[in-house]
């Protein structure tokens, strides 16, 4: 969350004819969210702001990257607005 706005983790694009058929994840297509490694206290140490685009953020020192953005702004794309948080 940033304020009231719900952040969405985005990853992978998918078609328009995944995108629009049936409800729930599709048999064999299924992608797993990546843990984020940190104190889940301190939020600031593995996200931070896109300097370049408003409302934009990204993870900091996690292994794999994740760019977040308003979930409303999220077309076409895989996502998560959950995520695990490991701390090691």
């Amino acid at each position: 969350m940033y304020g009231p706005l719900v952040l969405a983790g985005r990853f992978d694009p998918v078609s328009k004819d995944l995108s629009f058929v049936g409800y729930g994840p599709k048999r064999g297509e299924q992608s797993t969210v990546p843990d984020i490694l940190a104190d889940s206290s301190h939020p600031l140490s593995w996200v931070e702001p896109d300097p370049k685009h408003p409302l934009a953020f990204h993870t900091v020192g996690q292994p794999q990257s994740i760019s977040m953005i308003p979930l409303n702004q999220v077309i076409h794309e895989r996502y998560a607005v959950y995520w695990k948080v490991r701390t090691s």
